[in-house]
């Protein structure tokens, strides 16, 4: 019985722990209000106490079907601080950023990335495709994932690790250092 009730806690914090990363979905925080000043209404997407912000207003920020907004938060996810001395010795502690999407017909936000070392991630533009670059063992590498088949996945509740919707495409050079703008699709 001990073993039994051991094994049940184990398999419910394994389950709690990992609900907090790649394709977790949370409820909706959409709350709409009348702006006082004009009379407008307004829709808030999310709440906006969980360091929630939108990419460079270059980007695109809309999947190229309209159905989903792409947005990054440093405090949604279960990642631990991290923590880096500048050469002035000052501490920074921070959060690793991770994108999220808003599914514009429901507003549930859906968890895209996990880990610490992603760089930068562009939407196609024609296509429901995101391109990312994470850095691994020393290089900057570039991904595209197939959005279609991962929101797809999301709906049937059965979503798979990160690299069944990723496809690796190259490595940046090293002397170029952290990549930044680049154009897709």
């Amino acid at each position: 019985m001990k073993k039994i009730l051991f094994t049940l806690l184990i398999a419910a914090f394994g389950c709690g722990t990992a609900s907090a990363q790649f394709g977790n979905c949370t409820p909706s925080e959409m709350q709409t209000y009348v702006d006082k000043q004009t009379g407008h209404t307004i829709t808030m997407l999310t709440d906006t106490l969980k360091h929630d912000r939108f990419l460079y207003q270059t980007d695109p920020m809309w999947t190229a079907d309209g159905n989903y907004l792409l947005f990054r938060s440093s405090s949604r996810g279960d990642d631990q601080e991290m923590e880096s001395t500048l050469p002035n010795g000052e501490v920074r502690k921070w959060r690793p950023t991770q994108i999220y999407f808003i599914e514009m017909a429901t507003g549930k936000i859906i968890q895209d990335t996990e880990g610490r070392n992603l760089g930068n991630a562009y939407l196609a533009n024609k296509s429901n495709r995101m391109f990312m670059s994470r850095r691994e063992e020393g290089a900057w590498n570039m991904y595209v994932m197939d959005l279609d088949k991962f929101f797809a996945d999301v709906k049937r509740g059965k979503v798979k690790k990160s690299a069944a919707y990723e496809k690796f495409i190259a490595t940046f050079p090293t002397e170029m250092g952290r990549p930044g703008g680049y154009a897709v699709d």
